[in-house]
């Protein structure tokens, strides 16, 4: 429902996995459904989230984020700890696609604005190109059937 744009019904969702399974992912899918819709409760549930796995990398920037807005100084460190867990991922060669842009975010939120771009420009790209292979190409002919090209 998020990516389809239905919102209201994805918070729906998000609340429904949150309560029926509650781990330091689904309360953090719950509360950035919130993020622009109630910030107190996107905060309880951010917070949530931290209880229940410490070092929730997304949850620590995103309540960091928060919290420097709100000129509290803990705000810099959770981000600075998210940061961490991002950047030994990367130096383990070991991240998803989606932590590129977690990790690049979190060096720009921390002033390392270099950093952040290189992490940007080091993030893998999909080469449909490298696919093509001319020696195992099929062309289908209604009249003769499957032909080897």
């Amino acid at each position: 429902y998020s990516s389809a744009g239905y919102d209201e019904k994805a918070l729906e969702f998000y609340e429904l996995a949150f309560e029926k399974n509650k781990n330091a992912t689904t309360a953090f899918n719950f509360a950035h459904s919130l993020k622009s819709k109630n910030k107190e409760k996107f905060k309880e549930i951010l917070e949530e989230s931290l209880q229940l796995e410490p070092n929730k990398p997304h949850s620590l920037y995103e309540l960091g984020r928060l919290l420097k807005k709100e000129k509290d100084e803990k705000g810099n460190e959770m981000i600075k700890q998210a940061f961490d867990i991002w950047k030994m991922k990367y130096d383990t060669n070991s991240m998803s696609e989606s932590d590129y842009s977690w990790l690049s975010s979190a060096a720009d939120e921390l002033g390392m604005r270099d950093f952040g771009k290189q992490v940007r420009e080091s993030k893998p790209t999909f080469k449909g190109d490298e696919l093509y292979n001319s020696d195992n190409l099929t062309q289908t002919n209604i009249e003769e059937g499957l032909i080897k090209q």
